[in-house]
């Protein structure tokens, strides 16, 4: 209540609510494909767990409602076939602004059993073309049998 010089008296109410935001975070891959079933973990400043979500089908994950504060945001379960992505978003909230952000993944490395991604060792360069056994052979062959008509046509002579 506030009475002015005249002594007229006005009355004002003032009321205080909690500053809440939503934070957003859009899962794709490398190549900015939305990715489904990334599930993302909220913590507050002390490091206590907030609350969980989970990217849907367009690849959107929401915290909706957070109060006024600093947090931070890690990825603790990776879509079937992505690995986890290790980044850590810091956050405040101080407004009642949407924040949004991309994460991206990679694709899990896929190895197949009985294969090697070892480089081999051991064995010549192969410096020209490839040259079948068989006409290394014929080559041969026939070089041997020219000799050997040489050396009769020698003893003709």
């Amino acid at each position: 209540m506030f009475v002015d010089k005249n002594g007229a008296t006005y009355a004002y109410e003032f009321k205080n609510s909690k500053i809440r935001g939503t934070i957003e975070i859009k899962k794709t891959d490398i190549n900015g494909n939305a990715l489904q079933g990334a599930e993302f973990t909220l913590y507050d400043k002390a490091g206590e767990e907030v609350a969980v979500t989970v990217s849907d089908k367009n690849g959107i994950a929401m915290f909706k409602n957070v109060s006024y504060g600093v947090y931070t945001i890690k990825e603790t379960k990776a879509p079937k076939g992505y690995n986890l992505n290790d980044e850590i978003l810091k956050i405040s909230i101080d407004s009642t602004k949407i924040q949004r952000f991309v994460v991206q993944n990679e694709h899990e490395a896929v190895f197949i059993e009985g294969t090697s991604n070892l480089p081999q060792t051991g064995g010549l360069p192969q410096t020209g073309g490839r040259i079948s056994n068989r006409i290394l052979m014929l080559i041969g062959s026939i070089s041997i049998l020219m000799g050997i008509g040489f050396i009769f046509k020698r003893k003709e002579n």
